[in-house]
């Protein structure tokens, strides 16, 4: 170039939006870039929409995180939040669900608990009369209290036996059974039920016969025999009531012969039921010690032969 240009640069006129912020940054004015009215109310206006933006999706947020509410049976339906607050709306919901997924449990729950509470009281129940049924029958086995056991007391429980043994309650354990399979403790209960009301029912008949009066030495003998068999050790004094009996229709026969026949200890052939039967074994015991059971059980016969024999006389002549 032969001659030199100088190429001066001004600024140019005021611009306004994009063109401002361009100038202000290449010359570093800074009136350009907020001096103008129009920009001032355009930031103050972006930037107050940017607070009430913000406030919205704040209250939105807190709108969308719900409390979890106390239990108390109910049930709340959990919706997720579709707009605002993002996936700290979906977290809450989430937490919802979590919250409540106990609750719902424990709301049906307790229904099947009560229920199986309920059957266990009952089964409790069960099991403590056939506790009664059981020591029954070891008052029956021992000597100092089987005449002690009366028939009230009997009869008192083979009717608790009979009310666990219904049509109904049968059901009642047909249900659980069904439901628990063999094996289960109702099964077991429902078994020893039965098996009690066969063994009670079997002693109120046999304590039946032995007090009452009228009843026969061979009645009592046969109901003896009977709850033997179901597992009753008697003791061997119920054989001293059986042979006082046929003592007393010997005599209330008068066949007094046959009578001093059956208490003697060596006519056990011809009197198998006679006093013999209510002696323990010969190897159990010593002679002396024989004797003596024999006079004893021979004296107490004989004065409750004599003493009824004169009252009923006593009642004929009154």
């Amino acid at each position: 170039m032969s001659q030199g240009h100088i190429i001066s640069l001004r600024k140019g006129p005021k611009a306004g939006g994009e063109e401002d912020e361009w100038y202000s940054m290449m010359w570093g004015d800074q009136k350009f870039s907020s001096t103008t009215k129009g920009g001032s109310e355009d930031e103050g206006g972006e930037s107050a929409c940017k607070k009430r933006k913000g406030s919205s999706a704040s209250a939105r947020n807190r709108q969308a995180k719900p409390s979890v509410p106390a239990f108390d049976g109910s049930t709340a339906d959990c919706q997720d939040g579709s707009s605002g607050g993002g996936g700290e709306a979906s977290s809450s919901a989430g937490s919802i669900a979590g919250g409540w997924s106990i609750p719902l449990a424990r709301s049906s729950a307790p229904g099947k608990s009560k229920k199986v509470a309920q059957e266990h009281k009952e089964l409790d129940k069960c099991e403590a009369i056939v506790l009664q049924a059981r020591q029954i029958k070891t008052q029956m086995e021992d000597n100092r209290n089987v005449m002690q056991v009366t028939l009230k007391k009997v009869n008192d429980i083979l009717d608790k036996l009979s009310n666990r043994l219904t049509d109904d309650a049968t059901k009642f354990f047909i249900e659980i059974i069904r439901q628990e399979g063999a094996g289960c403790r109702a099964e077991g209960v429902w078994q020893q039920l039965t098996e009690s009301k066969t063994l009670v029912a079997g002693i109120s008949q046999f304590v039946e016969a032995v007090q009452d009066a009228e009843a026969s030495p061979e009645t009592i003998r046969d109901r003896a025999q009977n709850i033997k068999s179901l597992g009753v050790k008697l003791p061997r004094n119920i054989n001293s009531v059986i042979c006082r009996r046929a003592a007393e229709e010997l005599m209330f026969s008068g066949e007094m012969d046959k009578v001093f026949e059956f208490l003697d200890p060596n006519a056990k052939d011809d009197h198998a039921h006679g006093i013999c039967s209510i002696l323990p074994d010969n190897d159990l015991m010593d002679a002396a010690h024989m004797d003596k059971v024999t006079k004893d059980f021979q004296i107490f016969c004989l004065t409750e032969l004599i003493n009824k024999t004169l009252l009923k006389e006593v009642e004929l002549l009154g």
